[in-house]
């Protein structure tokens, strides 16, 4: 066998082992497809509108009661992640009823029960006009023996005011390494400690009267699985072995 040939198959093994121990993957949507078919979908009272438009999802609540809500399928369970996501309020017809969450929760399919949710809540103030209360909260079971079922009882960890603009592109970072939580809009972050979720999958609920717009929904994490609709599969090892390859026949 030549030894351009071994020392080609080397390489190869060796970029295959050093790929899995340190590429994390990267799970994106951009909504340019205009669908949600990556996502499972539920809702509350038909009187809402929840599109994709122009390549943004698009939130539009018509009544107070109105609720919406979106799962992730695509992206699956993971633990430790580094999420971003841009999104655009365009209208608040009644604050006091209305806002929207991204969750990080714990379903037992065996059970069809929640097993623990961390909710990063965005609720809008009625006293000051474009300004949001952004706080994370901890929801953990609790079997209630007087009523016979489980309750949820939620922990308020961080809480701070945004104040914000309409029709304003804003990017919102959360990122989970091991117990640790921070989620950032623009140059401000809330953490909480928590050790009830070792591994959960991503969601949206939305509730009330508002407008809102995301974007560019992306995960990063070392078990997050690469691709979604809004990336081109590109290969990190075949472009490493291509320049390999080619120094390697560059030298002899």
């Amino acid at each position: 066998m030549p030894n351009r040939t071994v020392q080609f198959i080397i390489v190869l093994l060796g970029l295959a082992v050093f790929e899995q121990m340190c590429i994390a993957g990267t799970w994106i949507d951009d909504f340019s497809d205009k669908t949600l078919r990556d996502w499972g979908s539920g809702q509350v009272d038909d009187v809402l509108s929840a599109t994709v438009v122009d390549g943004h999802f698009n939130y539009r609540g018509k009544k107070q009661n109105a609720q919406y809500r979106v799962q992730n399928y695509g992206l699956g369970e993971i633990q430790d992640f580094s999420l971003e996501l841009k999104f655009m309020v365009r209208h608040i017809r009644v604050p006091e009823e209305s806002f929207w969450e991204i969750e990080y929760f714990s379903f037992n399919e065996e059970t069809g029960e929640y097993e623990g949710i961390i909710e990063f809540d965005f609720r809008y103030s009625e006293v000051k006009p474009n300004v949001a209360l952004v706080s994370i909260v901890r929801f953990e079971p609790e079997h209630n023996l007087q009523i016979g079922r489980v309750i949820w009882r939620g922990n308020t960890a961080a809480v701070a005011r945004f104040a914000y603009e309409k029709e304003v592109w804003y990017t919102l970072k959360i990122e989970r390494s091991g117990n640790r939580y921070i989620f950032w809009i623009s140059d401000f972050g809330l953490f909480t400690d928590d050790n009830t979720m070792p591994i959960g999958t991503i969601g949206f609920s939305f509730h009330g009267r508002h407008n809102i717009l995301l974007d560019d929904f992306t995960v990063t994490g070392p078990t997050v699985p690469d691709g979604g609709p809004g990336v081109l599969q590109v290969n990190p090892l075949a472009e490493q072995v291509t320049t390999t390859w080619g120094k390697l026949k560059a030298q002899n």
